[in-house]
């Protein structure tokens, strides 16, 4: 074990890798505990995590402290799934569907927690951060694309996006 001291070699993060499977992953599920535990861990200040963060075949999700603690708080079963997948546009209703063919859009997709059936929505101002594997159309300005939440009202909430490394 060394101690490079250099800001590249920092690890401010609790990392659950997924990302190398050998079939798609989509999703996983934690224990409340765990998640309760991560919450814990990213809170303290003085061990130098400050994030969770969960990569899956196509998207990387990061969570704070506060997202944990409240995903633990809401959740209503003994585990926590996060799911990351692909959406078809014909399966957004009518008013998503409305605000999105306003747009040119690049590619859909759903990521959400669910506990015992129930999604958790509300973090109550905790931070998560997705990322997903994209490869921009060729010859397109990737400073232009961004990521947005379409809520079933059809309102649009759009992101501070930056692409590098192949994710959006």
């Amino acid at each position: 074990v060394v101690n490079n001291n250099d800001a590249e070699s920092k690890v401010d993060t609790i990392t659950i890798d997924l990302s190398g499977a050998k079939q798609e992953v989509t999703g996983v599920t934690l224990s409340k505990e765990s998640v309760k535990t991560l919450a814990e861990t990213t809170a303290q200040k003085d061990n130098g995590i400050d994030t969770a963060t969960i990569e899956l075949s196509k998207a990387t999700v990061e969570l704070d402290h506060k997202a944990l603690e409240t995903l633990a708080e809401q959740a209503k079963g003994t585990q926590i799934q996060l799911v990351v997948e692909d959406k078809d546009r014909k399966e957004l209703n009518s008013a998503q569907q409305a605000t999105l063919n306003q747009h040119q859009v690049a590619t859909t997709f759903e990521a959400y927690f669910t506990s015992d059936g129930q999604r958790i929505h509300d973090f109550k101002g905790g931070k998560a951060v997705v990322s997903i594997d994209f490869t921009p159309e060729a010859g397109k300005d990737t400073s232009y694309y961004h990521m947005v939440y379409v809520a079933e009202s059809g309102e649009m909430t759009r992101y501070k996006t930056k692409y590098e490394n192949r994710k959006l």
